[in-house]
Formats: structure tokens, C-alpha cells, sequence
């Protein structure tokens, strides 16, 4: 779908799509039809659609290629797998849709072609949950938090495998002319921080458990009694400490925040290690956002000379500098390295996730 058709045809255009498509609303008349496109979603080209006489409207995922220009989204570091046009994602999505539905974790599925993606779903009452939802209200950041702990600690076994190290890139070569206006010396020591903490991390790494690895928090609708996910196109076996710190930085959360959100998975159990695993990946997940910036601006996408950018460049440093700075980051790697050191080497493995 182009993005140069008026919106009267695109509309038009995407009724067809959906009549033809959508096997509840076969053999319709067009004129009973209400749709109500939302080809910028984060979480990919969807619309609404409400049928005259009926009590529920439908959420219809697109496919891909309805996504609109200017709102397409490459993969970051943060999400481990392929973005929204890996040809293995629809029917991966699929398959882990369907595994994690029994978990009450998602909307009921109607329909789902693994060709494109197309996913037909009732439109559930609730409110999308953005940074601002997260901020504004503490309890969507508990429900959030207790939503992604029931995924982890389900059991359940996701198609596809996530690496949280995969798309971290130590070797950049700090120079006037890749700084982006930043001081040498603070980019590379916090690059040489960043790999002391994945060495940490990577030295004792866990189970891996089932994932959302959603691009956006607006994955998640509040229903108000429970937070359910509408994005599992990036799902797939991974890390749940990097899961956390991943989310947490996409969220804007702050510190206090962050420490509700952490409390509010873990609960008051001794959760040590696992907990300080997700504090420590927190400087991998903010590095992964400096350098995704930075691939944006060296690869020309953005002037890297223009103010906002240097401005956003500098704020997503000062994120990975606060989180060096702060005690719990320190106290966690202090933990994860004396841990390191004590244990013995032939005696390392694969720890089990902890029980619910």
C-alpha cells in the first residue's frame, strides 16, 4: 500500500482488503462497514472495524505492507530478532500466539495467516499502555510487570531464540568524527563499562524463557484488571532480565520507577541474583539505545550536525552515565562479579529460572 493514495481510496482499498480477508465479514455489505485505520500503530498497521448491528467491533493487525511511510520501524538491539518484515515472523507469531494465549495473556484469536501476518481479534476494551500510562499510574506499571512474569515463568517453549549480546557492537571507533559532538573519553569509557557488564552477564547466563521482545510498550492494552500483549511478532525464547531492562528503557522509566517496576515482578521474594541481573542489563539495554541512534546518524538517516540530534545523542549518554553512577547499578555488579570470581569454572551452568 502506497502512501500516496488519498485517503478516501485508501480507505475504500482497505474495506476490499478486509471483505475479502476477513472471514466474519465475507459476503457483508461494504456499506455496514465501519473502518477506522491505524496505519502508524507501534505496533504495526491495524484498524478497527465495527459492523452495523453488531455488539463488538474487530481489531484487524495488517499486513506489513499497509504500514505507513514515514512510520516504518527498523529492529533495534533491544528486540533480539528480526523486526516486522523477517519473513519468519508471521508464522513464528503464530505459533507462539497460539502457545501463550491459554497463559490469558492475549486477546481471543479469530483468525491469523502465518503468510502475512494478518490477525483478527475482538477490539477488547482498554487503554493502550504508553510511557505516559506507566507514569501516571502505578498500578499499570504493577500489572505490567506481573503480565511479563506470568510469560516468563509459564513454561511454555516459544519458536526462535533471542541473543541480548547480538546486536551490541564494543568495537566502534571513537573519533571526532563519530562522536557526535560528545567527548571522547566518556564514549569510550562508557563502551569499556558496557563490555565489563556483558562479560558479567554473559559468564553465568540462565534459561532462556518465553519473550515478547516487543518495539513498543503500546504492545500491552490495560484492561484494567490485568495487562494483555498485542504484539508478538518479536516473541521467542530470550533472557527475561533483558526483557526488563529492555522495557524499562523504552519506557522512559526513572529510577524510582524503575525499583516499582522491578518490585512489582519479583515481589518480596529473594530473588538476589535474578534481580540484579535485570539492574546490571540496564546499562546494556541504554547502550543499545545510544548505539542505535548512533547507527541512525552515521548511516545518514539524520544530520548527526543538527542540534536535536546532538541533543538526543547527549541524552541517551547521560542515561548510560546515571545508570553507571547509581548505587544499585554498582551494588548489582559488585554481586554479579563476586559471583563470577566464586564460582568455579567447571562448575558454571545454566541456572533455572525461578519458580512463580
Amino acid at each position: 500500500m502506497t502512501g500516496s493514495a488519498a485517503p478516501d481510496d485508501r480507505t475504500a482499498a482497505l474495506t476490499d482488503l478486509l471483505l475479502a480477508r476477513v472471514e466474519a465479514l465475507r459476503g457483508l455489505d461494504p456499506a455496514a462497514l465501519t473502518v477506522t485505520p491505524h496505519l502508524s500503530a507501534a505496533t504495526g498497521p491495524d484498524c478497527t472495524v465495527s459492523v452495523a448491528g453488531a455488539e463488538e467491533p474487530l481489531a484487524v493487525r495488517l499486513p506489513p505492507e499497509w504500514t505507513a511511510g514515514r512510520s516504518r520501524r527498523r529492529p533495534i538491539g533491544l528486540v533480539p530478532l528480526g523486526g516486522p518484515d523477517d519473513p519468519a515472523g508471521p508464522p513464528r507469531e503464530g505459533t507462539n500466539l497460539a502457545r501463550g494465549a491459554p497463559l490469558g495473556l492475549a486477546p481471543p484469536t479469530l483468525q491469523f495467516d502465518p503468510a502475512d501476518g494478518l490477525w483478527v481479534r475482538p477490539a477488547w476494551p482498554g487503554a493502550t499502555v504508553d510511557a505516559n500510562a506507566l507514569h501516571a499510574d502505578p498500578g499499570v506499571l504493577t500489572r505490567f510487570a506481573r503480565s511479563l512474569r506470568r510469560l516468563h515463568r509459564s513454561g511454555v517453549v516459544f519458536e526462535g531464540d533471542g541473543d541480548p549480546f547480538t546486536a551490541l557492537d564494543l568495537d566502534t571507533d571513537w573519533t571526532r568524527d563519530t562522536a557526535v559532538g560528545m567527548p571522547l573519553g566518556t564514549l569510550r569509557m562508557v563502551t569499556d563499562i558496557t563490555g565489563q557488564c556483558r562479560d558479567a552477564l554473559a559468564a553465568d547466563p540462565v534459561e532462556p524463557v518465553p519473550c515478547l521482545n516487543a518495539q513498543a510498550t503500546e504492545a500491552c492494552v490495560d484492561t484494567g484488571s490485568r495487562v494483555v500483549f498485542v504484539d508478538w511478532r518479536s516473541s521467542c525464547m530470550g533472557d527475561p532480565a533483558f526483557e526488563l531492562a529492555g522495557l524499562a528503557a523504552r519506557a522512559g522509566l526513572n529510577a524510582e520507577e524503575v525499583v516499582a517496576f522491578l518490585t512489582a515482578y519479583f515481589g518480596t521474594a529473594d530473588q538476589t541474583v535474578a534481580r540484579d541481573r535485570a539492574v546490571a542489563f540496564r546499562l546494556i539495554a541504554a547502550y543499545l539505545r545510544l548505539m542505535d541512534l548512533h547507527g541512525a546518524l552515521m548511516a545518514g538517516l539524520a544530520d548527526p550536525a543538527s542540534d536535536i540530534h546532538q541533543r538526543r545523542f547527549k541524552g541517551r549518554l547521560e542515561s548510560c552515565l546515571m545508570i553507571l553512577e547509581s548505587k544499585s547499578w554498582t551494588g548489582a555488579m559488585d554481586r554479579l562479579s563476586a559471583r563470577r570470581r566464586l564460582q568455579p569454572r567447571g562448575l558454571r551452568r545454566r541456572a533455572a529460572p525461578a519458580e512463580s
